[in-house]
């Protein structure tokens, strides 16, 4: 397909029936078609209908297209928009190089051809001669028909045929003066051929200034600079391209050249491809370099988003803004003309930028203005920010070591107490916090639930605590419905996830939650978007006037839990509704340097600890959610005894019939029984074995007055002297003889 606006020019003749079967059968070239190819000595191959050949080749023609139907010759170049050539790769032996013809050889046979009839004046013929007479069509010389070309009165040099141009004086200078830099050398030679509208571009002022664009954009100049230079007062070369800028004036040359030009000369420049390149991969190739170039540094898609550096932080950008972008930045290509052709050309880009471990490596710690301050086990270190660092947030403040944040620490006291236990917990929320704002609590698989009646405190700790982030970095996802793909997707590129106040009637799913705080890969969509996969990166804090409940009975359920009991609350008297607002205004900068030391001061196992609080929360959730083990540790039924064995249809009979008929409760079916028994069974000492194809639990007995109302048989409780006359007699380490 030809088209004016290649920056790569070709022509092609049609030489239509000059192959025609001999005698004998065999094909045979006609007389002009053969001294043709001979004399040009380019590219041929045979046309589809068999009976024609191609000739091909760079350049163009020595006057414009015809078509000659008398003896079925056309002459075609990338003058004629819409006009083609099919290959069809069948050459002539002799004949396969793509390369220029001899100029004289093609004048000659384009005049040959371009006649029509035995008249010798028609506008191509004519052309054909002063082509290689070195003249005009009127007559001029070259230089003069050349100079004629620029009717709107740009200035030019080498006025004389075959004289060398010299360059523009003022160019370096002014180049200079604009951008602080000389321009480079390949580029005032370009000016000077430009000046004499040589053909390295061919003699359209359009496509001169287009291949200056090029020039330009290969040297590394910006878009702004490009459109600075072309459209200087002084030397306003944009004024080359008379049919699109012959009455406008800078003002309209320059929003011209930023519409028109700018983007498809990057196109050409980085990939050598014509700028009306249709692939989508070539253009996605295009738009990731001008992202690179626009931020100095290659851009990433991961967690959803395209994220480019911006003073040293990382930023988002969805990838409908990104579809935005597209269209904005290839706005005048011919081809790109719809949202759709936007979208998949940003996802085109988005695969070639992919890293999905791209945030997963950075290192631990806080930007702040321009250092940035990371955290390592027992130290903490300030070093310049750069994009190595891959932070996705800036702290407005430095951190201050030197002094405590005494109103956010009385907040805490308060809840908490001053005791022993207090202090263990305000420690635990210390390191959970500062491992939170440094990006690092996702990495110990935990997440941190604020329990307490109301008026505790624990809402106020999270909303001062937010203030750290931006808000387009926190979310507000409930577990419970993380096992939706969009919900779960929401959480993609979040460095944080406060829901203040859990669902108490949604129950959270196990499976769901343990991926997602457990670091495995998930798969999200955002609406309209496409499926990716993604590692929730978010630090994930809850709060509620209790635990939620749960399906998941598991011990790998609760081990990703981290509680926080505030248990003490404020009167309403001493409620203060602007405390969070003075903390912020006054002790962030201490309130920074206290999470910081909070997250150097994590164990040197890197395992985050629990404090009493937590396990007896923990151990009351656990039961609360699991009939089965709440019936095994509760003294009036049951007793753990290392010594002791008991039938497992036995401890079903009691749970069901007397237990789940006791407490008002639903009893479960017994392989349930077994399953929510054997969950909780590690921690409390109880070992399961298969006697006979008959479950048997060692460690646990049955309390003797229920089993002996239940007509169970029970083991001897120690110091009554009871025992049943059917239970299984023990061995020293506990098991049954047989």
């Amino acid at each position: 397909m030809y088209d004016p606006d290649d920056p790569l020019p070709s022509f092609g003749f049609d030489l239509d029936h000059c192959i025609t079967p001999d005698a004998n059968g065999v094909p045979r070239l006609s007389a002009d078609a053969k001294q043709a190819l001979a004399e040009l000595g380019c590219y041929a191959e045979i046309s589809p209908s068999g009976d024609g050949i191609h000739i091909l080749g760079p350049g163009t023609l020595p006057g414009p297209h015809f078509t000659n139907n008398k003896i079925g010759r056309e002459g075609y170049d990338s003058t004629k928009r819409g006009r083609y050539l099919t290959f069809t790769g069948k050459t002539l032996p002799g004949y396969e190089s793509w390369k220029a013809p001899d100029p004289a050889a093609l004048a000659r046979w384009y005049g040959k051809w371009a006649t029509r009839g035995s008249g010798r004046a028609s506008g191509a013929s004519t052309n054909a001669r002063s082509a290689a007479q070195g003249t005009s069509p009127t007559g001029a010389s070259a230089t003069t028909a050349a100079s004629s070309a620029n009717p709107t009165g740009a200035r030019t040099t080498g006025t004389q045929a075959g004289a060398p141009a010299t360059p523009r004086g003022g160019w370096q200078f002014i180049s200079v003066a604009l951008h602080g830099r000389g321009l480079p050398q390949q580029i005032i030679d370009l000016i000077q051929r430009l000046d004499g509208l040589d053909t390295t571009y061919k003699n359209d002022g359009s496509h001169a200034l287009y291949g200056a664009c090029i020039e330009l954009a290969r040297a590394g100049f910006t878009d702004q600079e490009i459109v600075s230079i072309l459209t200087d007062p002084a030397h306003d070369i944009a004024t080359i391209a008379p049919r699109h800028t012959a009455t406008a004036d800078r003002q309209d040359n320059a929003r011209w050249i930023a519409q028109y030009q700018i983007t498809k000369a990057r196109i050409a420049a980085m990939t050598g491809a014509s700028v009306m390149a249709r692939d989508h991969y070539t253009l996605a190739l295009a738009y990731t370099n001008h992202l690179r170039v626009q931020a100095g540094h290659p851009a990433v898609y991961t967690q959803g988003a395209i994220w480019t550096v911006k003073d040293n932080i990382w930023v988002a950008s969805k990838m409908d803004s990104v579809a935005t972008d597209v269209g904005r930045y290839f706005r005048g290509h011919k081809s790109i003309t719809t949202r759709t052709a936007y979208k998949s050309i940003a996802e085109t880009a988005a695969t070639l930028m992919e890293d999905d471990q791209f945030f997963e490596s950075a290192p631990s710690g806080v930007a702040c203005r321009d250092r940035f301050w990371r955290v390592e086990p027992g130290k903490i270190i300030s070093e310049p920010l750069t994009p190595a660092h891959r932070q996705r947030l800036r702290q407005l403040a430095d951190p201050v070591f030197s002094k405590p944040p005494a109103k956010f620490l009385k907040i805490l006291t308060d809840a908490m107490g001053t005791d022993a236990r207090g202090a263990e917990q305000i420690r635990l929320l210390q390191q959970c916090l500062g491992l939170a704002l440094t990006g690092a609590l996702w990495k110990h698989r935990v997440a941190l639930c604020l329990v307490g009646p109301t008026t505790c405190g624990k809402s106020k700790v999270m909303e001062i605590f937010e203030k750290f982030f931006p808000d387009d970095a926190v979310g507000a996802c409930p577990p419970s419905r993380w096992d939706r793909e969009y919900h779960a997707a929401a959480l993609a590129g979040k460095t944080l996830n406060v829901v203040g106040e859990v669902e108490p009637n949604m129950p959270i799913q196990g499976g769901a939650f343990k991926s997602i705080v457990g670091g495995d890969r998930i798969d999200g969509r955002h609406p309209s978007g496409r499926v990716f996969t993604f590692v929730s990166m978010a630090a994930q804090f809850f709060c509620g006037n209790r635990l939620p409940p749960t399906t998941d009975r598991s011990s790998a359920f609760f081990k990703r839990w981290r509680i926080i009991v505030f248990e003490n609350t404020c009167p309403p008297s001493a409620v203060q509704t602007d405390l969070a607002e003075k903390i912020v205004a006054t002790e962030m900068a201490e309130l920074l340097g206290w999470l910081l030391e909070g997250a150097r001061d994590l164990p040197q196992t890197g395992e985050l600890p629990t404090s009493a609080a937590h396990d007896e929360r923990i151990r009351q959730w656990r039961y609360a959610n699991n009939s089965a083990a709440a019936f095994a540790v509760d003294p009036a039924y049951c007793q753990t005894d290392p010594t002791a064995s008991v039938a497992g249809k036995d401890l079903y009979t009691l749970y069901r019939y007397t237990y789940a008929h006791n407490e008002g409760i639903q009893a479960c079916t017994q392989q349930k029984f077994y399953e929510y028994l054997e969950d909780v069974a590690p921690d409390l000492g109880i070992v399961c074995t298969n006697r006979g194809g008959s479950k048997w639990y060692s460690g646990i007995k049955l309390n003797s007055q229920q089993a002996h109302s239940a007509g169970l048989p029970f083991a001897p409780v120690a110091g009554t002297g009871e025992e049943s006359a059917n239970a299984p007699e023990l061995s020293a380490g506990g098991a049954a003889k047989a």
